[in-house]
C-alpha cells in the first residue's frame, strides 16, 4: 500500500480516536455533574446523573475546534484561546440546544427551571434556558484542560 495512504488512514483513524475521547470525557463529566447537582439541590444521595445520547455529536465536534484555534492562532497564550474556546462553547450549547428545544420539541436541557426529569436545573442568568453564564468560569476551565488533553492526545 503506498505510503501517503497509510498516512491518511492513520489521521482518518487518530480523529476517530480524539472524536472517541472527548465523547467519553463529555459524557462522563456530565453525568458526574448532573449527580453532584442534584445531590446538592435535592439531597439525592443516589448521586443519579443524566444525558442524552444526542449529545454526542456535540462531543465528537470538540476537538476541532482546538484543532482550529491552535491551527489559526499558534501563538497566542492559552488564556486568549480559553476565551476563545469558553465563547466556542457558549456558541455551539445555544445553537444545538435551541435546535432541539424549537425544532425538534425536544429539549435536552434547560437553565430557566429545575425539573423532575433531571434535565433542567434554575440557573439565575440564563439565556432562553439554553445557557447559563454562571458556568463561564467552568467553561473556561474546561477549555484549557480540554486543549491539554487534545494535545497530549496528538503527541501519542
Amino acid at each position: 500500500m503506498p505510503k501517503y495512504l497509510l498516512g491518511g488512514i492513520f489521521k482518518i483513524y487518530m480523529s476517530i480516536f480524539i472524536s472517541a475521547i472527548f465523547i467519553s470525557i463529555g459524557i462522563t463529566m456530565e453525568v458526574i455533574w448532573t449527580a453532584l447537582v442534584w445531590f446538592f439541590k435535592k439531597r439525592n444521595i443516589k448521586f443519579v446523573g443524566s444525558t442524552s445520547l444526542w449529545m454526542i455529536p456535540l462531543y465528537a465536534i470538540t476537538p476541532y475546534m482546538f484543532y482550529l484555534v491552535i491551527k489559526y492562532l499558534p501563538n497566542s497564550s492559552i488564556f486568549l484561546r480559553s476565551l476563545i474556546y469558553l465563547m466556542v462553547i457558549f456558541l455551539l450549547e445555544y445553537i444545538y440546544g435551541w435546535i432541539f428545544k424549537k425544532i425538534l420539541q425536544v429539549p435536552l436541557w434547560d437553565y430557566s427551571r429545575d425539573t423532575e426529569d433531571h434535565t433542567g436545573y434554575y440557573c439565575k442568568y440564563n439565556l432562553k434556558g439554553l445557557i447559563a453564564l454562571e458556568f463561564t468560569p467552568l467553561w473556561y476551565i474546561v477549555g484549557i484542560i480540554g486543549e491539554l488533553i487534545y494535545l497530549y492526545l496528538l503527541s501519542r
